[in-house]
């Protein structure tokens, strides 16, 4: 699952887009400019940070139809420079707006609060997460803030935590791995690293008529929460 952070309720129409965003993602194609800029020109509005999974595609999505459907920008361009993300144009007036996108990992969502994300000079607007806050991350950020960032609303945007997605995960291994079948319990002990050979969790599995290989398990980016949901 994943989801969205903020400090306070002043992201609510931002938060309520998030469906007309991914409707908008499916369909359209992403305009990208030919030359990114070296430095984005104008107002910034908001700026994201954390998960590459919504950061990469779905948010940048979000922003677009923020400063579509709420700015009223015209024209808006969406372009690249490494891990950040830019989604700008004008306002009505004339006014040249961006907002800022930082794919670069969940665990940067909660380092931004705390303002320890070196890539920007304050703490980030809305948060984005491949996984739940942790209690110790919950617990710092209450201390540090103030603020209780896994309290989630009654309402679409009010609280602090709001889940946006659900991820479908499928499972793939060599057709010559020993295993011909695994339980939720024996993933989760694979993505938790408490298993990290093939072998240890082909002992319940038939003994004989195959010779078992010792395969190393790849393990994610830890920076990432997609490496570390249980």
């Amino acid at each position: 699952m994943s989801f969205l952070f903020q400090c306070s309720r002043g992201h609510r129409t931002l938060i309520a887009l998030w469906r007309l965003a991914l409707v908008c993602f499916f369909a359209a194609q992403f305009p990208v400019a030919p030359d990114a800029l070296a430095k984005i020109a104008g107002k910034r509005l908001l700026l994201f940070v954390g998960s590459n999974t919504l950061g990469e595609k779905a948010v940048p999505e979000l922003a677009k139809a923020y400063l579509e459907k709420v700015k009223h920008v015209p024209d808006t361009t969406i372009f690249h420079q490494g891990d950040v993300i830019y989604v700008s144009g004008r306002l009505p007036d004339g006014t040249a707006v961006y907002i800022e996108i930082h794919a670069t990992g969940s665990g940067d969502c909660f380092k931004s609060f705390l303002g320890h994300y070196p890539a920007a000079s304050e703490p980030c607007d809305i948060g984005m997460s491949s996984r739940r806050i942790r209690e110790e991350e919950a617990a710092f950020l209450k201390e540090k803030t103030g603020i209780t960032f896994n309290r989630r609303g009654n309402e679409p945007g009010e609280g602090c935590e709001h889940p946006v997605a659900v991820d479908a995960l499928t499972i793939i291994v060599h057709k010559g791995n020993p295993l011909n079948r695994i339980s939720f319990s024996e993933l989760k002990a694979i993505y938790s690293r408490k298993v990290k050979t093939w072998n240890q969790l082909a002992e319940w599995q038939q003994s004989g008529g195959y010779r078992r290989r010792d395969r190393r398990l790849e393990q994610h980016n830890h920076n990432h929460g997609a490496a570390n949901r249980q």
